[in-house]
């Protein structure tokens, strides 16, 4: 009926028309008639940062806990010393951080400041210390010796080493004592007049007070008594023995009173 020309023509119309009216029919409901392809979504990947391994406890090596031992020592006697804080606290970082020798050495010069700030302070006490352990009676040839070892090293500075001498002393002078059994016709008077105790009967009243619970009464004492005989008073309390006899001779029979062989 038609021939190509004429059919080729009423197609290419008819798309007209139909894309016409698609246009209007799009337009109409507000939309576009091609929508764009929504580009793909774009996905950050979120990667968690890896842990960090926590750092190892420190363990400090064994010269930095001798130079905190003697620090602490130091500031016993006085907390307000800070004469090796800041040689320490050196000492401790070079020591975290792997630094061994600078270490070791700068914890040698806080040992040593702390422990000559501890010599300083105990001399004084040492001086103290030895004035009253002076005073005691009957110290052994090896005490006596000990105190003359204390006085050199007072003289030299080491405090420290003095009142350790000094203290041992005393400490078992103060409590040294040795056992008397009470025989049959003794008394106070006659026990300390022996030579194996104190070989002065005046002294009858140390015997009575370090026996208190034994010996309510001077003037009373039973055989069979084992007697602590102090073997170290001191100066003031031989004397305060002597004072106390004397007051006491009028009033307590202590056994006959005879002159000293």
């Amino acid at each position: 009926m038609f021939d190509s020309a004429t059919r080729s023509s009423i197609c290419a119309r008819g798309a007209v028309i139909v894309a016409s009216a698609l246009l209007t029919a799009c337009a109409s409901l507000g939309e576009p008639l091609f929508k764009p392809k929504p580009p793909p979504s774009k996905q950050v990947a979120t990667t968690e940062p890896a842990k960090q391994p926590e750092p190892a406890p420190y363990a400090p090596s064994d010269f930095i806990v001798e130079a905190r031992t003697a620090v602490a020592a130091a500031k016993e006697n006085l907390p307000t010393w800070t004469g090796a804080d800041y040689l320490l606290a050196k000492a401790e970082a070079a020591d975290r951080n792997g630094n061994t020798p600078r270490a070791r050495s700068l914890a040698k010069q806080v040992t040593a400041r702390a422990k000559a700030q501890q010599d300083t302070d105990a001399l004084d006490k040492a001086r103290a210390a030895l004035a009253k352990v002076r005073q005691r009676t009957g110290l052994t040839d090896v005490q006596l010796a000990a105190l003359r070892t204390a006085e050199l090293a007072i003289v030299r500075g080491q405090g420290t080493r003095a009142l350790e001498l000094i203290e041992r002393v005393e400490t078992a002078a103060s409590i040294a004592t040795k056992l008397y059994t009470v025989q049959r016709g003794d008394t106070l008077w006659t026990i300390a007049a022996k030579p194996s105790v104190y070989g002065n009967a005046f002294l009858w009243p140390l015997i009575w007070r370090a026996n208190l619970d034994l010996i309510k009464d001077p003037a009373v004492l039973r055989a069979g008594l084992d007697l602590d005989i102090r073997t170290n008073p001191s100066v003031d309390e031989v004397y305060s023995a002597v004072q106390e006899a004397q007051g006491r001779a009028a009033k307590v029979d202590v056994g006959p009173v005879r002159p000293a062989e």
